[in-house]
């Protein structure tokens, strides 16, 4: 899946997934956030958010990477608060956020036009977390 998804062939990789759990495997934590990257490319959002939950509840513990492939794909979605909701739940799962959970819960707001929104997430950015804009 990982070779998939890098080598920039989302449908397969995410099709190679569905074959896995066909087939009774269990794709492991490199899979899921794979499979998460892919899907965010794709602009599959409710699937992202699908993968990302079934993956928690199966006991996978993401990286932030992984939550921000899918903070971006609700963004892209226009599912603002789904954005911000699951840029906040990075903290209950022991993972902090960084630049790319920012930027893509601000790109979230952005594209639905919630701009006093995405300043507050900068502002809180630099003021929570010392992030800076680049």
């Amino acid at each position: 899946v990982r070779a998939c998804q890098q080598a920039g062939y989302w449908e397969q990789a995410l099709s190679i997934l569905e074959c896995l759990s066909l087939h009774g495997l269990r794709p492991d934590a490199v899979t899921h956030s794979s499979s998460l990257a892919a899907l965010e490319k794709l602009g599959l959002w409710q699937k992202s958010l699908t993968l990302l939950e079934a993956a928690m509840r199966s006991g996978y513990r993401l990286g932030v990477v992984a939550v921000n492939s899918c903070i971006s794909a609700i963004g892209k979605g226009l599912e603002w608060q789904r954005s911000l909701f699951l840029l906040r739940s990075l903290g209950w799962q022991g993972l902090a956020p960084d630049k790319t959970s920012f930027g893509s819960a601000c790109s979230a707001c952005e594209r639905s036009a919630r701009w006093r929104d995405a300043l507050n997430l900068l502002q809180e950015a630099q003021d929570g977390f010392r992030l800076r804009p680049e």
